[in-house]
């Protein structure tokens, strides 16, 4: 299984820029820009704690290997993603993981330079999949259906203009996580719902539910997906630091690493 994890040519280009002129990583004001609050939850194989408790996953093992190039200590705190949101909008949190950027984001939060992508398919119970034969969002409203969603996410566009439309809304079940999606669609509580597709595969396989779920062709535009850190508490120097080790990984074999060490076990 491959995951598509990138660096932009102009983010290597910034980095051996900021190489040839001699800049120095940001230089800490206060002691405590340094003790960074990193918001998480549960999404193997991205963010989670393995048997023996510790912190890890593609976007973990990314993340900290910047801020230890950075000399940061850190911190992981659980919570569901509309609530890590907000408490990134509140500065309570320093740092937010796998995040799309939006406009609405960007009132209160900058972003890192895109480490990966990230796509969304359509689950639905097994053999229902000939049954819809959708090619876009807004093709779920000629026929009733319910979609099941995950409160806080960025599902594209399309979603988000739809979701200005009553008719569109009226279709959505909200919940805060998504594997509680799976019961509601085995027990016909909801139709389909929408969910990274590597995330729900093994999540479903691992609950035993794959016989009883399939993924349907359908798939929405692919998003970037960057570091989301906190305006109130975070510097545009911090961000820009955080690009430059960014770019370093992708040069040193670290990224490399990573992802084959996680497609081993994905596979």
């Amino acid at each position: 299984m491959k995951f598509r994890i990138f660096l932009t040519s102009p983010l290597k280009q910034a980095a051996l820029a900021l190489a040839m002129i001699g800049i120095s990583a940001w230089h800490i004001t206060a002691q405590e820009q340094c003790q960074v609050k990193i918001a998480w939850e549960p999404w193997y194989p991205f963010q989670y704690q393995n048997a023996n408790g510790k912190y890890t996953g593609i976007d973990i093992d990314i993340i900290t290997a910047i801020l230890e190039k950075m000399g940061c200590q850190y911190e992981f705190l659980e919570a569901p993603w509309a609530r890590a949101i907000k408490e990134t909008q509140l500065g309570r949190i320093h740092l937010l993981m796998g995040a799309s950027k939006t406009p609405e984001r960007e009132a209160f939060a900058y972003f890192s330079t895109p480490y990966r992508q990230e796509s969304f398919a359509l689950f639905v119970r097994k053999g229902d999949a000939v049954k819809y034969q959708f090619t876009s969002l807004r093709d779920m409203l000629s026929v009733p259906f319910r979609l099941g969603v995950t409160r806080g996410y960025y599902y594209g566009e399309e979603f988000a203009e739809l979701s200005a439309t009553p008719e569109f809304q009226a279709m959505l079940d909200e919940m805060t996580q998504d594997h509680l999606h799976y019961a509601k669609l085995i027990a016909h509580r909801i139709d389909g719902f929408l969910a990274e597709p590597m995330v729900s595969m093994i999540e479903l396989r691992k609950k035993g539910l794959s016989d009883q779920v399939e993924m349907h062709p359908f798939r929405l535009v692919s998003n970037d997906i960057s570091a989301m850190f906190s305006k109130q508490i975070i510097s545009p120097e911090f961000v820009q630091t955080f690009n430059r080790y960014l770019a370093e990984l992708q040069t040193d074999g670290t990224f490399d690493a990573i992802l084959k060490k996680y497609q081993a076990q994905a596979e």
